[in-house]
């Protein structure tokens, strides 16, 4: 498929465009093995983004590569089932851009285009890491979401709001627009902790960056946690293909979310973990779905 080497050009490009500096690496890595409780594989199962932002005069802009799959709850069944979310998966590419308007205000605008369906890789890559870990396969991706081109536009306003060092709070409104995801979100989360610095400044942007100072009080650490809120239109991973029928799930129209976790930062490095519950997505889900989230940040 053309798209397929088209996202292994754009993620070359950001091989060579990390070299800029100020450039910031980040990995997040999203999947159920990650969380607190019992792991039932299902639902939203993995997801893994690679990004690099490039500061500039005006802020920063993001560029990034990233898969994700969702899968059904009893994944030794070859045949499709209905009462359960379908097998699908979203190989895509984007940019973010990053316009920082104060201290405490930022926009972010951005596209993100790629496939679902077979071309996604999801089936490949969730039997390989299976079969790396010593467990089953799943015999279901034959029931995947058909081929489709995925877009995404995305518009969110960031609030940041100071109190001390020790002590932030983040307030987040947007939306997505596309045939993946037509969303509404509303997103707030507290930071406490020590040595706190602006949340908009943790790649670099065009603030003075944190002194390569040793000694642990020099570090940042902090514990963070808040919910989110999403009006969901269209998930096209529970309400199927665009323009074919295809296997899909009643949702729901509004999707709440929990989040905790902790962070180490010093200067461009940072290593967080973050614990995610969500309320049910559709009708059967049985039960809510919740994962682990770790993301691994470097910069020169």
């Amino acid at each position: 498929m053309i798209l397929d080497g088209v996202l292994i050009r754009y993620f070359l490009v950001l091989l060579l465009v990390a070299c800029t500096p100020g450039a910031r690496y980040t990995l997040h890595e999203d999947n159920d093995i990650l969380k607190l409780t019992e792991n039932k594989d299902r639902d939203f199962s993995q997801g893994l983004k690679l990004a690099v932002e490039i500061p500039d005069s005006s802020g920063s802009t993001s560029y990034y590569v990233a898969q994700s799959f969702y899968t059904p709850g009893k994944k030794y069944l070859t045949e499709a089932q209905p009462d359960d979310r379908p097998y699908a998966g979203y190989l895509y590419a984007g940019a973010d851009y990053k316009y920082l308007r104060s201290e405490t205000l930022m926009d972010v605008f951005g596209v993100t285009v790629g496939v679902v369906g077979p071309h996604s890789y999801a089936e490949q890559t969730q039997n390989k890491f299976h079969k790396l870990l010593g467990q089953r396969e799943a015999k279901g991706w034959d029931n995947q979401l058909d081929d489709e081109l995925g877009l995404i536009f995305k518009a969110e306003r960031q609030y940041w709001h100071p109190y001390s060092t020790s002590l932030d709070f983040v307030h987040i409104i947007g939306g997505h627009l596309g045939n993946v995801f037509t969303q509404a979100y509303e997103n707030s989360y507290i930071r406490f902790g020590h040595n706190l610095h602006s949340v908009f400044n943790s790649p670099g942007i065009i603030f003075p960056r944190v002194p390569r100072t040793t000694g642990f009080l020099n570090w940042s650490y902090y514990l963070y946690g808040g919910p989110m809120v999403r009006a969901v239109v269209q998930n096209i991973f529970l309400d199927g293909n665009t323009f074919r029928d295809s296997q899909s799930v009643d949702k729901y129209p509004f999707v709440a979310e929990g989040r905790l976790g902790f962070a180490l930062e010093h200067g461009l490095y940072k290593a967080a973990y973050t614990y995610i519950i969500q309320t049910k997505e559709y009708e059967t889900e049985q039960p809510s779905n919740d994962f682990g989230e770790i993301t691994l940040s470097i910069g020169w």
